[in-house]
């Protein structure tokens, strides 16, 4: 591509320029099919969230649901003996609102995903 600046209406200075973008424009990467997931559902909520987790953790996880000021409102530990891992539990005694689910296995990153609850 040519550039060229001008002045009062007035050619300047010409030149190739190339540009290179190394970069990708939002800053986030795209996910590999075979990275870690965490997924809730159905959501919104109403009494019973399900809770599918993907990652290349054996043994305890936790995981921890937080309220949209950030306490932690609700946890729970779950053995994970393979790839996924898939719990059903009980969240209608809460209230209404936004929450950030939380999982945390020994070895690999954490992962979060949002959930809302509604009655």
């Amino acid at each position: 591509m040519t550039d060229t600046i001008c002045a009062n209406n007035n050619s300047v200075f010409s030149a190739e320029v190339t540009l290179t973008v190394r970069e990708k424009p939002t800053g986030i990467e795209p996910s590999p099919t075979n990275e870690a997931a965490l997924q809730a559902y159905p959501n919104p909520i109403a009494n019973h969230l399900h809770i599918l987790l993907q990652n290349a953790a054996r043994g305890e996880t936790l995981f921890e649901l937080y309220n949209a000021t950030g306490q932690r409102v609700w946890s729970f530990t779950a053995a994970k003996h393979g790839e996924k891992l898939l719990e059903r539990v009980s969240i209608g005694h809460m209230s209404n609102g936004l929450y950030i689910l939380r999982a945390v296995s020994e070895g690999v990153a954490p992962l979060q995903t949002t959930v809302v609850l509604t009655h």
